[in-house]
């Protein structure tokens, strides 16, 4: 199972420091804090990709997999919206790659950064994003029991 907080934290503690801004999940009835903010909502929790599980020496078993965030930055007006998007974008395409590969955790694609306002009854809250996806191991504990293994076999073909 992935270790779903652990990704949350390195992610997000990653781009706080770069960003400089507040770093808040998104879908939650805590209040915003002051802009400029940016917002995370996990839109995949996980997709394990094609292929098999491996076995492992340490007992685990493992397997590729993804996860997808959408990220959303906002601010008081659209300039600061859009600077600061550019720098998430480019964080996530180039300078965050190895502070996140450090922690096993591989960006495999950024989507194109769209335009995310939303009309207040009183005004704009101005927001940009772009989808992130993540690749990292998905792990479980084998579950086969290991009996020993066969030494010698003696193997007859149909001819004989």
């Amino acid at each position: 199972m992935i270790d779903l907080d652990n990704i949350r934290e390195n992610i997000a503690t990653a781009l706080h420091e770069y960003l400089g801004v507040q770093i808040i999940r998104s879908n939650t009835t805590a209040p915003f804090p002051q802009y400029p903010f940016a917002s995370y909502t996990i839109r995949e929790l996980l997709r394990n990709q094609r292929g098999t599980w491996g076995e492992y020496d340490d007992g685990k078993d493992r397997i590729s997999a993804s996860q997808i965030w959408s990220i959303t930055i906002q601010a008081k007006d659209s300039a600061e919206s859009m600077a600061l998007a550019l720098k998430a974008y480019d964080f996530f395409c180039h300078s965050g790659c190895p502070i996140l590969k450090d922690k096993n955790i591989v960006v495999s694609s950024v989507s194109e950064i769209t335009n995310r306002d939303n009309m207040l009854t009183v005004g704009y809250e101005y927001k940009n994003g772009f989808d992130v996806t993540f690749s990292f191991m998905n792990e479980t504990d084998n579950t086969l029991e290991i009996t020993g293994y066969i030494s010698e076999a003696n193997i007859l073909s149909k001819e004989a």
